[in-house]
């Protein structure tokens, strides 16, 4: 069966890869690195070949896979057997995460927030981005996606029926940042829950979110938890 896709239907290259390998019913264990790299490369081929412009993060993702590629037909026989690292360990660990991202981020959407839905593209360009280590993001000794699950089981407490809801509400993720910048500000910590209040509406604290996540992006804050379960702080880097 042949597919027609569209670059404009997929949110990053982490997201294409995770369509060519559900598309095939591949192993995302057990990636067959050539195959996937050519169906990744044929593709951006095809857009090249319709002067669409290929973002950045896909080019990357390209060259990523070709060495990788590379690193998988370099001969084994010389190393020890317990040195020997999967080549593809790292891009798998990463495509399971986004996984679970792309999991976590339907089940808020289907809570019925449309803010969410709304800005769902730069939700994944913040996770993407912490991917790629050209963007030396620092975001903390806590996994994004963990931060994410937090925020779904808090979310799942704010009633659908909040009379927040009622109202026109006015806000912008510009203005989320300036108010959680005044909060952290001459603070080393604050507490992640902190920030957001439980009689605001989801939308709110969704574009809370949302610009918490841009703040983490831009290298403003970090997220911290000392183990599994315990408190989530954001760390201000400008202390």
């Amino acid at each position: 069966m042949s597919y027609k896709i569209n670059i404009n239907d997929f949110e990053g290259p982490l997201d294409l890869l995770l369509f060519f390998i559900q598309r095939d019913k591949l192993n995302i264990y057990d990636i067959p690195i050539s195959k996937i790299t050519n169906d990744f490369l044929k593709h951006l081929n095809e857009i090249k070949d319709k002067n669409i412009e290929i973002g950045a993060e896909f080019i990357y993702m390209a060259s990523l896979l070709m060495k990788i590629k590379s690193k998988m037909l370099l001969p084994q026989d010389s190393i020890d057997d317990e040195e020997i690292i999967d080549p593809r360990q790292d891009l798998v660990l990463k495509l399971i995460e986004y996984k679970k991202f792309k999991q976590i981020s339907g089940r808020i959407s289907k809570m019925g927030n449309n803010y969410f839905e709304k800005h769902k593209t730069l939700i994944n360009e913040s996770f993407q981005s912490s991917f790629n280590i050209e963007d030396n993001i620092a975001i903390g000794n806590l996994d994004l996606y963990e931060l994410i699950k937090t925020f779904e089981n808090l979310i799942q407490n704010v009633p659908n029926n909040n009379i927040h809801e009622v109202f026109n509400e006015s806000f912008s993720i510009k203005e989320q940042i300036r108010v959680i910048e005044k909060k952290i500000t001459n603070k080393k910590r604050l507490a992640f829950k902190s920030i957001f209040k439980s009689n605001q509406s989801k939308a709110y604290l969704v574009c809370t979110f949302i610009a918490l996540l841009e703040m983490i992006k831009k290298g403003m804050i970090k997220i911290e938890q000392k183990k599994s379960y315990d408190e989530i702080y954001l760390i201000n880097n400008n202390n």
